[in-house]
């Protein structure tokens, strides 16, 4: 206790009396000196700092249906990767008209599109934050590109059209050639699901100058048979067979619409796959005017927007 330092001892042979007799300690100078086994209590456990939040992780709302909710998962962790269980969670949105969320964390998806929430865990003097992006989808809406577009014409039969930036359409009249023209488009996406509406949209514009002639229509036909652009031609098309939609078309070059609804719908019975379109002008007659019909080359492809039952 205290202060401690040197600590001397002293040998003899207390009240030895009659008994006494010579001893020999060896010393350090006879090569083995006294010495004194210490056993010590343990020291004192150094104190364990306080943890510190070093990290927040959000999963489970990287995709949110469009009407629907879901919500965040976190995981706080400390400054030595454990579980940090002591701080407040907030959450925020980026974009509140493509998904709110609840200071709970709940995501609800207003409108498609993509915005990013972020998760802030703060402890005491220590705040951190991460962003995770949330996709809203809404899956009773499809919209399908075509995947394939030409034209054709019967002036030259064995020539295709498939590669163009913009395919002609015009009914024959007085000697002039039949012009059609033609679209697929994948329904495979729609097996199993039931359409509740079809819109077509193309872009078009009359492209022939006739004097007080400044609209006209096209009609758009279901088909039999298939075509490659590559290999179209007059000769190979596909048949045409019901009229299922029309477009009104005049001198500016905007995207016009028909309603399929029907033709779509029957085509996403069964297995459905490619669904093949030609582009005319039913029984126009004198007043067939050619029109062109921007493809994907054109860099406008027709599309159709579909709409499912949930």
């Amino acid at each position: 206790t205290g202060t401690p330092g040197a600590y001397t001892l002293g040998f003899t042979q207390d009240d030895a009396g009659a008994t006494a007799i010579a001893v020999t300690l060896t010393t350090r100078e006879g090569g083995t000196a006294p010495y004194i086994d210490i056993t010590l209590a343990p020291a004192p456990a150094a104190a364990v700092p306080a943890p510190v939040v070093k990290s927040i992780a959000v999963t489970g709302i990287d995709q949110v249906e469009k009407g629907s909710t879901a919500t965040a998962t976190t995981a706080v962790t400390d400054s030595l990767g454990r579980e940090f269980t002591g701080a407040t969670v907030t959450y925020t949105s980026k974009d509140t008209g493509i998904a709110t969320v609840t200071s709970a964390g709940k995501v609800t998806g207003v409108s498609t599109g993509t915005t990013r929430i972020t998760a802030t865990a703060t402890a005491g003097q220590v705040t951190v934050s991460s962003q995770v992006s949330v996709s809203v989808v809404d899956s009773t809406r499809l919209r399908v590109y075509a995947t394939a577009d030409g034209w054709a014409q019967s002036s030259t039969p064995t020539v295709g059209y498939g590669s163009a930036g913009g395919s002609t359409i015009k009914a024959p009249w007085n000697g002039s050639p039949d012009r059609v023209a033609y679209a697929t488009f994948d329904l495979s996406a729609l097996a199993g699901k039931t359409v509740t509406s079809a819109v077509i949209s193309a872009e078009m514009v009359i492209s022939e100058t006739r004097d007080g002639q400044n609209v006209s229509r096209v009609d758009a036909h279901a088909t039999t048979g298939s075509f490659t652009e590559a290999g179209l031609t007059y000769q190979n098309r596909p048949t045409l067979t019901d009229t299922v939609g029309s477009f009104v078309v005049d001198r500016t070059k905007k995207i016009v619409t028909s309603d399929l609804t029907a033709s779509i719908a029957a085509a996403a019975t069964g297995t459905p796959g490619a669904y093949t379109l030609g582009f005319t002008q039913d029984d126009a007659g004198a007043t067939a005017i050619a029109v062109t019909l921007t493809t994907r080359e054109g860099g406008t492809a027709p599309y159709i927007d579909i709409t499912l039952a949930p």
